[in-house]
């Protein structure tokens, strides 16, 4: 244990001082987790700081924790951690002995509990099936610069004879039944049965400033509400635009509000600070993190971002906003349908192989859109060769939801179809593929009908009243006899506070 903690405190040293030999990295296989875990916080915080071709130095590294809200014991350990590594002194030509070590040391823990799996297998099954399995754990393993594509081949017998095992454990209390991560949406959360599982692709789309952003940052911060990791992938806003929109949503202060500091008044800069304390709580138990570019980037370029950060930062959901900005990896040579279909399958792997869901948006075509608009409101239909760009869209996303706003309503009322669903109800729980939701668009706040309450103190008028009956008055008058029958026998509070309102 004492030459693999030196052996790799002594490579850490070379990422604290050579700037050559984090270029060498960068051109390695390695990533943190070839590491003890006790290690790889420190290594991953390196990389990030070495993005921007800086050197990580004890200030900037007390600094950065500081800001992630790591308790006072944890940044003193890795205060002396970085100490330690740093006061070493190695050779730079020790590097690809070092890089070597760092491999092996890696393949062999690795390698022991299969092993141990391997001798478990052939006490149970014959030596045959187990040397098999160990043979394709193996082959698993990183033992050159590329990654292997794992390959399952099994009957059907041995999914069924792990679904039942995994099951019973669920039932008997063995094992603690996964949580379902939702959107907070009812009219969502009832036709996603499954709620928004790792690997699965959940698309919103619709016209031009339709909503798609408003409905991705609804779902991402109620998801991030729920105690769930959320990484929101901004492709056409600041986070100078996003932050003041999480903040109305949370506040239901107006967006336009913030964006003018001195004209807040003296209640809504109490509401700001609240919040701020609220957020820094809140991500305590969960984080949301924020990534924007000032270039368009490619699938690849997402999933390295998420690689490096693994160790600090796990996500349960990715929203991109929104694919149609992104670039493909593979040129098809002007098949922008197929360049789509390649990224939609990439985000889609990305999210089964790093275990989170994926969400983001695209756009109607623009003849479906005059379809739509000389339809009657009741009789509108929308289908998956509606969406503009290409048929992979429906091909590879597991949901995709229409937005289009009511247009006797559009700040009030938005129309949401079912356009496409893999693993869920078909439809919603009114029978058909469209239900409606209510919004305040200057809060960028989304929200089922049925759950809209007009304001806090009708919530707590309600609840405080709503098994209180009150006596009406014989004196009182109605223009209808039974009416005041049944006024005169007793009516409940609740009912005499809608009627005020």
């Amino acid at each position: 244990m004492e030459n693999t903690e030196q052996t790799q405190e002594q490579f850490i040293n070379l990422l604290l001082k050579k700037r050559n030999v984090l270029d060498k990295w960068e051109e390695s296989a390695l990533t943190p987790n070839y590491f003890s875990p006790q290690y790889r916080f420190l290594i991953t915080t390196i990389i990030k700081h070495w993005e921007n071709r800086t050197l990580l130095t004890l200030k900037s590294y007390r600094v950065y924790l500081k800001n992630l809200i790591v308790s006072r014991i944890d940044r003193g350990h890795q205060e002396m951690l970085y100490n330690k590594c740093f006061m070493l002194n190695t050779s730079v030509d020790d590097y690809p002995t070092l890089l070597n070590q760092i491999r092996e040391i890696y393949l062999g823990a690795a390698s022991k509990p299969l092993l141990q799996k391997f001798e478990e297998e052939g006490k149970t099954k014959s030596i045959l099936v187990a040397l098999r399995n160990l043979q394709d754990a193996l082959d698993d393993l990183p033992t050159d610069e590329t990654a292997r594509t794992k390959i399952i081949y099994q009957p059907v017998n041995a999914f069924l004879n792990d679904f039942v095992d995994h099951a019973k454990k669920v039932r008997d209390g063995t094992i603690k039944e996964e949580e379902l991560i939702k959107t907070g949406i009812d009219d969502l959360d009832y036709v996603l049965t499954a709620g928004l599982p790792p690997g699965n692709l959940v698309l919103f789309i619709g016209d031009v400033g339709g909503g798609k952003s408003t409905m991705m940052l609804n779902v991402a911060m109620n998801v991030w509400k729920n105690g769930k990791n959320v990484l929101y992938v901004s492709l056409e806003m600041p986070w100078q635009q996003v932050i003041p929109k999480m903040m109305s949503n949370d506040t239901r202060i107006p967006y336009d509000v913030y964006c003018f500091p001195k004209k807040w008044t003296p209640e809504q800069a109490q509401k700001v600070e609240d919040t701020q304390k609220q957020w820094d709580e809140r991500c305590q138990k969960s984080q949301f993190y924020f990534t924007e570019t000032s270039d368009r980037v490619k699938v690849s370029t997402i999933r390295r971002e998420i690689e490096k950060h693994l160790q600090i930062f796990k996500p349960d959901v990715v929203v991109v906003d929104y694919i149609a900005n992104l670039i493909p990896d593979k040129n098809r040579e002007s098949r922008n349908d197929l360049e789509i279909g390649d990224m939609l399958k990439d985000l889609r792997a990305m999210g089964r192989n790093m275990g989170f869901c994926v969400i983001s948006g695209a756009q109607i075509g623009r003849d479906a859109l005059k379809r739509i608009r000389k339809s009657d409101g009741d009789k509108v239909t929308i289908n998956s060769e509606d969406i503009r760009g290409s048929q992979e869209y429906p091909a590879d996303a597991d949901a995709i939801f229409a937005l289009f706003k009511e247009p006797t309503q559009p700040n009030r009322l938005w129309h949401l179809f079912i356009v496409k669903m893999r693993f869920g109800r078909p439809i919603f729980q009114n029978n058909t593929v469209k239900t409606t939701l209510e919004v305040e668009p200057e809060c960028c706040l989304i929200k089922n009908r049925e759950n809209w309450l007009k304001s806090d103190a009708e919530q707590e008028m309600t609840k405080m009243f709503s098994s209180t009956k009150v006596e009406v008055q014989d004196d009182l008058k109605f223009d209808d006899d039974d009416e005041y029958e049944k006024k005169k026998r007793g009516i409940s509070a609740a009912d005499v506070f809608k009627d005020l309102n």
